[in-house]
């Protein structure tokens, strides 16, 4: 004979798997490619921050950093000439270091302006609209730093208040059962 003793709580299903999607620039949102229940894999292009003025320090710095990869060039094929001083060419090779990092530095920023998904998930939450101005600083409280909340729904777990005089019962456990009235 099987003894049945049915325990019910209410309790939160939550995702295992969430989380909030900010900008790593300041700007204006440009697009937002999803939306609210929508389903977004990992590395999809979800929102795109206004990229002009990223792009147009790109195009200067990358101006700078060919001006000065063409700079040393020359230098350094006079110095092989011996017609210019090893404190030219040092100075050449300086200021191509220094523009090549100005110029990896905005390619870098110029690729943080696409938002892309982190994981595969639904989108649960929108928190701004295409024209609000995003920061790149998730402080909390911050009302303009979350883009959009994704939560992966495939595995969940239930989190219960389970009462004290019913937490020895618990480890005897051999089958729970989980109804969800709304999804």
């Amino acid at each position: 004979m099987d003894i049945k003793y049915t325990l019910e709580y209410d309790g939160d299903v939550l995702p295992i798997v969430q989380s909030n999607v900010f900008s790593r620039v300041n700007g204006l949102i440009d697009a937002l490619y999803t939306d609210m229940g929508k389903t977004v894999r990992s590395g999809q292009l979800i929102a795109l921050i206004d990229t002009s003025a990223a792009y147009q320090a790109e195009m200067q710095t990358a101006a700078a950093y060919y001006n000065a990869k063409a700079t040393e060039a020359r230098e350094r094929d006079l110095a092989s000439k011996k017609l210019v001083s090893q404190q030219d060419l040092d100075n050449a090779v300086a200021t191509l270091r220094s523009t090549q990092a100005a110029y990896d530095a905005n390619r870098v920023l110029l690729d943080y302006s696409k938002i892309r998904e982190p994981f595969r998930g639904i989108v649960t939450k929108r928190w701004l609209d295409p024209g609000s101005v995003v920061t790149s600083n998730p402080i909390v409280g911050n009302s303009n730093s979350t883009i959009f909340t994704i939560m992966d729904l495939d595995t969940v777990k239930i989190n219960v208040n389970v009462l004290d005089k019913d937490v020895a019962k618990i480890p005897i456990v051999k089958r729970a059962t989980a109804t969800v009235d709304v999804i």
